[in-house]
């Protein structure tokens, strides 16, 4: 762990950390997730991470670092994760005995991830990142605040609760409910019993300590939607930009919750792929023409670990 610590705090630089550091933001540890004194799977990334970045030959870790798309021009989070993938694609393919180049134009002027090379073949590889979209995200952190709130009012008053949301509520509702279980919760310690709040748009129960009879504790809006016309979208937009690099890959690192509220989410990992790849051949069609796509030439593979399925998409 020491020797990880170390590989990673010299390949992005004291002052790229101090950066962040008077930005408030920790991209090595800036959640749960990655905070490697409370997750084991954390500790694994961060020494993971330190193993890529010793493989990069030196060339490689120039471009990576200090290049024109290099991580010491940016301090933005998105930046960092990019950087993340484009580390396990470049580890994966120096592994495999693939020559690799960064920073290397194409002949519009473009700057591609990655070049591989392995004797007469050559592939320019296109790494994106898609997370959450916005909505996504502002129903993690009310959920985040929401927690906050109730773990603090049950250690106050010594009570147990189960909160629920309906909807995205707006900062006026999120108050009346954070008032609502503070009131709720003062009535159930100086009057025992379990008492309930509900305003519509949210509700509480409180317990007495230790008499909470529900497993759920709390439990937020479920808002379905078709996620897929914003990935279609990444992917019509990193075809174009790859369009006059000869053979191309592009690496999309998807962890926005692209099958979660489908019924593929019951599906195994074959069917799955199978049908991602079936929408990315018909997403691709329009483009054919400009990019040589063939049904055949398209490939869509499934890496990591459960944890957080990865998705390789692939087009000549």
């Amino acid at each position: 762990m020491e020797w990880s610590v170390g590989v990673v705090a010299d390949f992005y630089g004291d002052e790229w950390f101090a950066k962040n550091a008077r930005r408030r933001s920790l991209p090595v540890m800036s959640s749960l997730y990655d905070w490697p004194l409370s997750s084991p799977i954390a500790l694994v990334r961060h020494i993971e991470r330190a193993a890529r970045i010793a493989l990069l030959p030196e060339p490689v870790r120039e471009g990576l670092t200090e290049g024109s798309n290099g991580i010491r021009r940016s301090t933005n989070r998105n930046d960092f994760d990019h950087l993340d993938v484009v580390l396990e694609v470049t580890g994966m393919a120096l592994r495999d005995d693939w020559f690799v180049e960064s920073e290397v134009a194409t002949g519009d002027g473009r700057l591609p991830d990655l070049r591989l090379s392995k004797g007469t073949v050559s592939h320019v590889v296109e790494v994106t990142t898609q997370g959450m979209d916005r909505e996504s995200r502002a129903l993690d952190r009310q959920g985040e605040a929401v927690f906050a709130d109730q773990s603090a009012v049950e250690h106050r008053y010594q009570v147990q609760c189960v909160t629920r949301e309906t909807c995205l509520l707006t900062e006026e509702q999120l108050q009346q409910f954070m008032t609502a279980m503070e009131e709720t919760a003062r009535m159930v310690a100086d009057h025992g019993g379990s008492r309930n709040a509900d305003l519509g748009f949210a509700s509480v129960v409180v317990y007495p300590d230790g008499e909470r009879t529900e497993n759920v504790v709390n439990e937020g809006p479920m808002i379905p939607r078709d996620l897929w016309p914003r990935f279609a979208q990444r992917l019509h937009e990193k075809a174009r930009a790859t369009s006059s690099a000869g053979s191309s890959w592009i690496r999309v690192d998807e962890s926005g919750g692209l099958l979660m509220l489908t019924p593929a989410v019951h599906w195994s990992i074959e069917q799955q792929l199978s049908a991602l790849q079936g929408n990315v051949v018909v997403e691709l069609q329009p483009l054919a023409i400009l990019l040589e796509v063939a049904p055949e030439h398209v490939r869509v593979r499934a890496l990591g670990t459960a944890l957080r399925r990865r998705a390789l998409v692939g087009f000549r």
